[in-house]
């Protein structure tokens, strides 16, 4: 049977099919979204930058800048908001375009103070932790709190007036932009749209924005820095100026520190920078790293010589480098004496005013007996002739490189600092801290035993046990080391009253204040099991040689070793001292009480 032609399995009885007419859009759609055959709305941004939503979510570079189409909604309001203030303009329009200028700038200047003190806290930091294990930290750190409390203020101040004058286009374009900076771009793809904003703000005078943008760029790529300083620095410039113009508009008295500093900086960079030629590229230099007293240009030694960049990528230091200073006071040789970066230290300049500069209480000899770098020290004592002031005491520890190298158990430093000081190793090894401690006594005090033997063939004894200060043996029971008292046992009276300051996070029994211990009623105290023992074993071999209840005075309280244990709870401390007959101060009789008052103010007296 043959089918008919017009039967169901034939396609002639269908209709043409009717071609769907195009979809008529406001806008063109991107060649990206076209290719995808995807929606392609158009993003809601400044149309100068205008994006569609899958290439701003897939970070493509999108052709939505080159396409004509709709101005997203607010758009004239903010290109009016963003115009330029000589452009013709009704008052209100004026005052609006102002307004948001100024919140621009705030924003900018807010968040690249914000960049400065970030920076600047991972730098003491990394300085600081070197000695985190001492109590000198707590005090070199109150120098820092107390520079970062200054310019605290300062954020704060910026702060309070960001509030006052901040616009919500503003902050919407700010916000947007700083976007850009945290993409994972590829480099020449973020550099092209950073590039292209710094552009744009520059043409629209938004110099803090522009000041801003290439600052993440370096601090992102550091190897941009040398080709981008002359840019930096006239960004810098007038962004500083228009800080300063600022202030003076407002009139606003609280301000002062903001102003006398930007006053500083400008002293530093007249306005005619701009204009420097090739020819005077020696003087401008000069100009740039004289600005040592300027908060905010001090960032730049940051992005170059610190941050993350490796040792060869630093800039080459030139002669009017070697002074400056960063916000902590340190300069060239400190950073390289603190990342023991002897090709670094190799290009600076080592004159004895380097060499003796101080940062934040630490010179530069310091620094290189913390890190334990035997050739910068070498290159320190021998090369520079700085032996007789090497050993000199700085900063608010009062220590000398000596006492560093012991605190932080460097044997090699420490045997290298013996033989290089011989002449005047007698003064520099005997030297007290701010705490009363001799390099003897700190390496006792952490453990450091083979550099407490090296020093002991060079120590005083008689000044070692002066009745004024506790005694290395004593540092060894403080430390909890008890090969160091085994060693120390034979130059020590290890039964003598020692003055010590509690701490601070003592006992609420102790009362605070200066304490009055002997060894055996510190290492109770402290729950040091293992030395409480040998303390009272001592007395096995010679009688009478540790008084089990000697009274003690823990800060505003009496008390015997056993009370002192009791009071901090250390049980086995506890059951120790009982079985050998050790008493609290209510179990004493009157009478040996007040022998041991009386014994106790005679060790007062020859102190």
């Amino acid at each position: 049977m043959s089918s008919d032609s017009h039967g169901p399995n034939s396609t002639s009885a269908l209709l043409p099919r009717r071609r769907r007419e195009p979809r008529k859009l406001n806008y063109d759609k991107c060649a990206f979204c076209r290719q995808a055959k995807v929606k392609c709305a158009p993003e809601r941004r400044s149309w100068p930058e205008q994006k569609c939503n899958r290439c701003a979510v897939k970070m493509l570079p999108c052709s939505a800048p080159q396409r004509k189409g709709p101005a997203p909604e607010g758009f004239n309001q903010v290109s009016q908001a963003l115009s330029s203030p000589t452009s013709e303009a009704s008052e209100d329009e004026s005052v609006s375009s102002r307004g948001t200028k100024d919140a621009l700038l705030l924003l900018a200047l807010h968040n690249i103070l914000g960049l400065v003190f970030e920076e600047v806290r991972a730098l003491a930091e990394e300085f600081l932790s070197l000695i985190k294990h001492d109590n000198a930290w707590k005090v070199h750190l109150k120098e820092a709190d107390d520079l970062f409390d200054h310019y605290d203020k300062i954020v704060l101040t910026v702060s309070n007036e960001l509030i006052d004058v901040s616009k919500i286009e503003a902050r919407a374009l700010f916000e947007a932009t700083l976007k850009i900076t945290n993409l994972p771009l590829a480099k020449a793809q973020f550099n092209k749209r950073i590039d292209a904003n710094i552009l744009k703000y520059e043409i629209e005078d938004h110099i803090g924005m522009a000041y801003l943008l290439l600052m993440q760029q370096i601090m992102r790529q550091p190897s941009l820095f040398d080709s981008n300083k002359l840019r930096l620095l006239r960004f810098r410039s007038r962004f500083l100026e228009d800080c300063l113009k600022f202030c003076e508009r407002r009139d606003i008295a609280h301000m002062g520190d903001l102003r006398s500093s930007i006053s500083i900086a400008q002293s530093y960079f007249p306005r005619d920078i701009l204009h420097a030629l090739p020819g005077k590229q020696k003087s401008f230099l000069h100009q740039w790293n004289a600005g040592d007293k300027d908060w905010l240009g001090r960032l730049l030694s940051h992005l170059t010589h610190d941050g993350t960049a490796p040792s060869h990528a630093y800039s080459p230091w030139r002669n009017t480098d070697y002074m400056r200073a960063d916000f902590l006071g340190r300069i060239p040789v400190h950073l390289a004496c603190l990342r023991a970066d002897y090709k670094l230290f190799g290009q600076v300049d080592l004159s004895h005013n380097m060499v003796h500069a101080e940062c934040l209480g630490f010179r530069s000899l310091d620094i290189a007996a913390i890190t334990g770098d035997r050739r910068i020290l070498k290159k320190i004592v021998l090369d520079v002739q700085c032996g007789k002031y090497a050993g000199r005491q700085g900063g608010p520890t009062m220590r000398n490189c000596l006492h560093w190298a012991a605190s932080c158990g460097h044997l090699k430093a420490v045997e290298d600092l013996c033989c290089w000081f011989s002449p005047a190793l007698n003064d520099i090894i005997n030297e007290r801290d701010y705490l009363g401690d001799t390099p003897i006594h700190l390496a006792a005090r952490f453990g450091h035993t083979e550099i407490v033997q090296h020093l002991l063939q060079f120590v005083d004894w008689d000044i070692m046990n002066d009745p004024g200060h506790y005694s290395p043996f004593f540092s060894a029971v403080m430390g909890g080391h008890i090969a160091i008292m085994e060693i120390l046992h034979a130059h020590s009276n290890v039964d003598k009253f020692e003055h010590v300051e509690s701490s601070e996070d003592a006992s609420d029994s102790s009362g605070g204040g200066t304490c009055i211990l002997t060894p055996l009623a510190e290492a109770a105290g402290l729950g040091f099991t293992v030395g409480v023992q040998y303390l009272l074993k001592c007395n096995e071999k010679v009688p009478e040689t540790v008084n089990l209840n000697s009274v003690n005075i823990f800060g505003s309280v009496l008390q015997t070793p056993l009370g002192i244990a009791i009071d901090n709870r250390h049980t086995e401390c506890i059951a120790i001292l009982k079985k050998y007959g050790a008493k609290t101060i209510l179990e004493l009789p009157a009478s040996d009480l007040e022998d041991e008052l009386d014994s106790e103010e005679d060790c007062d007296d020859e102190g």
